[in-house]
């Protein structure tokens, strides 16, 4: 996900985009802490 991310942000910052690209990132960002609180949490 990080990887599409990274080729739509280089392709975007051309627009302005700021903003949006910002609240993609933090989306992101979110969901890949879950997804590290899950996968904890499933080991112990």
């Amino acid at each position: 996900m990080l990887e599409s991310f990274n080729g739509w942000n280089a392709h975007a910052k051309w627009a302005n985009t700021l903003e949006l690209r910002r609240k993609v990132l933090k989306r992101i960002q979110q969901v890949r802490e879950r997804w590290k609180d899950r996968t904890k949490s499933s080991f112990f």
